[in-house]
């Protein structure tokens, strides 16, 4: 529901942009402003909820997976004790790490991506009602229902965002994370590069979708054999007789000594004196 709000705001403030560039009337282009306005309030509230979801849940869950699969790493290169008896390989360990972290990053990206449209967005519409109504010779509305229109934000934005296949229009970033579509999210090709990327070893962001697959792919990898070779214990225990003794030298029936255990219990505490 967020990224439907998010999705279709992005589309009014396009359509407002492109109204205000292309029509010659400024009626059509009041119209598509006022339109748009709503969509705005709708872009607000869904960032809002996207940003939230990621800091409060996926991104919390997805350090701890990482935290947990890094020990299971070091731990699987004992071959005796999970290799062996789990059938645990340290290469399959990796693996999952590695999509975790990769859909780390995608989450992230997602975070500042919804918080930069956010803002991006406001600012836009901010800058296309005040120009209307400078264009119209009416007054400007007050600072508390519209804040005055940045420039240099609304350049940022349309700066940052990528531009769309047909029209010029910047694509909405946070749609293009939830696509299935492989490879690089859109977002990721303006993200600021330095020499940490080189040594952390982590590759291109890529889209929620695809990464999500990925990880559960790299944990069924894993983790079936070890499901498998657990289960196999088990059948083969359950099998095996417990009573090993031949049935040659069972000639007559024995019985067991008893066993009699005393089980003393403390005695309970006094109850408390009367007021």
């Amino acid at each position: 529901m967020a990224t439907s709000l998010a999705s279709q705001a992005a589309t009014a403030a396009a359509a407002a942009a492109t109204a205000f560039f292309a029509s010659p009337s400024a009626a059509a282009t009041t119209r598509a402003v006022s339109s748009a306005l709503p969509a705005l309030c709708a872009a607000a509230a869904a960032a809002d909820t996207v940003a939230q979801l990621c800091v409060t849940q996926a991104a919390p869950a997805l350090e701890m997976l990482i935290h947990l699969l890094g020990h299971l790493h070091g731990l699987s290169k004992w071959p005796h004790h999970f290799a062996v008896t789990l059938g645990l390989q340290p290469k399959n360990v990796l693996t999952v790490l590695e999509a975790a972290e990769s859909l780390r990053a995608s989450v992230e990206l997602l975070l500042i991506c919804s918080r930069r449209t956010d803002h991006g967005i406001a600012a836009l519409m901010c800058w296309l009602i005040h120009t209307v109504r400078k264009l119209r010779d009416e007054s400007p509305p007050a600072v508390s229902e519209v804040p005055l229109p940045d420039a240099r934000r609304v350049a940022a934005f349309l700066s940052h965002a990528s531009p769309g296949p047909t029209s010029g229009i910047p694509v909405d970033e946070v749609a293009d994370l939830f696509l299935e579509a492989p490879g690089e999210a859109a977002a990721a090709a303006g993200l600021p590069r330095d020499a940490l990327d080189g040594v952390s070893g982590l590759g291109p962001i890529g889209r929620l979708g695809p990464a999500v697959a990925k990880l559960n792919a790299a944990l069924a990898d894993a983790f079936t054999p070890v499901a498998q070779h657990v289960s196999a214990g088990f059948q083969l225990h359950s099998c095996s007789p417990l009573d090993t003794t031949p049935a040659a030298t069972l000639t007559a029936p024995t019985t067991a000594p008893s066993l009699t255990l005393d089980v003393l219990h403390a005695d309970p505490p006094p109850p408390p004196p009367s007021p």
